[in-house]
C-alpha cells in the first residue's frame, strides 16, 4: 500500500463526513461523486487507521454505505475471524 494512495483516501474520507455534516455546501451531483469516492476508497483508509465501522457510524456514516465500501466489523470468537455485515 503505497502512502499516496491512503493520503488520497484520507482526503475521499474526509470530504465525505464534511459532506454528512452540512450537505448544503455540495451540489447534489458533487455529493454523489463523493459518495462513490468514499466507496472506492474509504475501506483502504479505515485499515490503514485501524477504524472499525461503529467509527464511520459515530460520524454519520449510513450502513449501506458501510456496506458498499466493505467497511465491515471483525471480531475473534475462539480464535476464528468472524466479520459482521452492517446492518445484520
Amino acid at each position: 500500500m503505497a502512502w499516496a494512495d491512503v493520503a488520497a483516501a484520507q482526503v475521499a474520507v474526509e470530504r465525505y463526513v464534511q459532506f454528512l455534516e452540512d450537505p448544503t455546501k455540495v451540489a447534489p451531483a458533487d455529493g454523489d461523486a463523493v459518495c462513490r469516492e468514499f466507496i472506492a476508497r474509504g475501506r483502504l483508509w479505515a485499515g490503514a487507521e485501524l477504524l472499525s465501522a461503529q467509527a464511520f457510524r459515530e460520524l454519520g456514516v449510513p450502513d449501506d454505505v458501510l456496506l458498499a465500501a466493505g467497511i465491515v466489523e471483525e471480531r475473534r470468537i475462539r480464535g476464528r475471524r468472524v466479520i459482521s455485515v452492517p446492518g445484520f
